[in-house]
């Protein structure tokens, strides 16, 4: 058992990839900034004369931003058109249901046997005890 704890604790950790990535994001968003802010006299000052445009400064983000949204709006408008309607039996009832054996015993209160089995009430029977019921409030 020594053997294997000694074998994972030469092994890189995930711990060290994660220090990497962050210094790496944190060089990358001070070389952008610095590419977008800086001016073009300090840029050549530091030995920077080749780089791209400042257009692309505020361009990339604001493209990558509506991108964005378009997926947003593209998936909610994906699972609207593939949900069915609302009144469609299928939204309220499955390919293989369980029906109870008293549909009545899930409206009334107080069932000697307690809670009844669980199971599929049909939309047809449910709407009918429900009109029969009275309503308490």
């Amino acid at each position: 058992m020594r053997k294997d704890r000694e074998r994972i604790d030469d092994e890189p950790t995930h711990s060290i990839y994660a220090f990497v990535g962050l210094i790496a994001s944190y060089v990358f968003l001070f070389a952008y900034l610095g590419w977008a802010f800086l001016p073009s006299s300090v840029l050549h000052k530091l030995g920077i004369t080749y780089y791209p445009s400042r257009y692309y400064a505020i361009a990339i983000p604001a493209y990558g931003f509506v991108t964005f949204l378009l997926i947003v709006v593209a998936y909610i408008g994906v699972n609207m058109i593939n949900t069915p309607d609302p009144e469609d039996l299928i939204t309220v009832r499955d390919k293989n249901p369980i029906v109870p054996l008293a549909p009545a015993a899930y409206i009334k209160c107080g069932v000697k046997d307690g809670i009844p089995a669980a199971g599929d009430i049909d939309p047809i029977a449910l709407s009918k005890l429900l009109k029969q019921s009275k309503v308490v409030s």
